[in-house]
């Protein structure tokens, strides 16, 4: 396998991760929805037509029709195509920076769950617990396997889940008695510590501040468009994207502001 030319491999995952993000598309509407995940034939949310092969292309389909259905012409949900593109995105990304190792299948599983929690949240405002749960045991399973020593990762996993996500969680109670409203769920409160697992103390702040950036921009952006829009947001997708910023950009980051003294 480590013959194969890179751009192949590439190409590859490319597929690959459009193909995966677009089956996780069609189970979170199908979740909502109360329909069985694992029989019929892939159909129009909004007029029932079942889908011919050409319309479940990843990417293309959406693009070719200008995001409708081909028979009813209803609008296709935008997140179909952006979660497609993240796949593209994400899954060579991931084997770009670990390469042949035993890191890049975790995080190729850690994506994926990412991103399937992330539509979750998105539509539904919860981020479910047997997601969190395979995400722990993701980290957990590929634990032994890491070439850095047991004693470190185990060190780094100590203080990656109890620091930061505890101060959060003071944090949040705090702000929750001020406000006399709830600032964060508990399933981002639950996001973090399973995060804390993957990521070291450094790390998570580097998480929280994009989350939290993007988050604001996202807020703003909505509001410039909707003045009467709710100013509450699902956060697992801004932390999801934090954690996988965090895995190519904390380190660097972190070097280049300390050297800034």
């Amino acid at each position: 396998m480590q013959t194969l030319p890179t751009p192949l491999i590439i190409t590859y995952l490319t597929l690959l991760g459009t193909t995966i993000a677009s089956f996780l598309t069609c189970l979170t509407s199908r979740r909502q929805s109360g329909e069985s995940i694992l029989t019929g034939r892939s159909h129009c949310q909004t007029c029932g037509h079942p889908l011919h092969p050409t319309d479940l292309i990843p990417i293309i389909s959406y693009l070719t029709h200008k995001g409708r259905c081909r028979y009813c012409h209803a609008q296709i949900p935008f997140t179909c195509l952006t979660a497609e593109l993240w796949g593209a995105i994400l899954y060579p990304a991931i084997f770009l920076h670990f390469g042949w190792s035993c890191n890049t299948l975790m995080w190729l599983i850690a994506g994926t769950l990412l991103l399937s929690l992330s539509l979750i949240d998105a539509q539904e405002q919860i981020i479910p617990n047997p997601i969190l749960l395979l995400l722990a045991l993701n980290r957990l399973i590929f634990l032994p396997l890491s070439d850095t020593p047991i004693r470190q990762e185990l060190t780094s996993i100590l203080t990656g889940t109890l620091i930061i996500p505890t101060v959060m969680l003071f944090l949040t109670l705090l702000m929750d008695k001020l406000m006399k409203r709830e600032t964060m769920g508990g399933g981002d409160l639950k996001l973090l510590y399973v995060l804390g697992l993957y990521l070291n103390w450094k790390n998570m702040f580097f998480m929280l501040f994009i989350s939290c950036l993007l988050g604001l921009i996202w807020i703003a952006v909505r509001k410039t468009f909707n003045k009467q829009a709710d100013p509450t947001i699902a956060f697992g997708p801004f932390l999801s994207i934090g954690c996988l910023a965090a895995v190519w950009f904390a380190d660097p980051f972190i070097t280049w502001y300390i050297h800034l003294f």
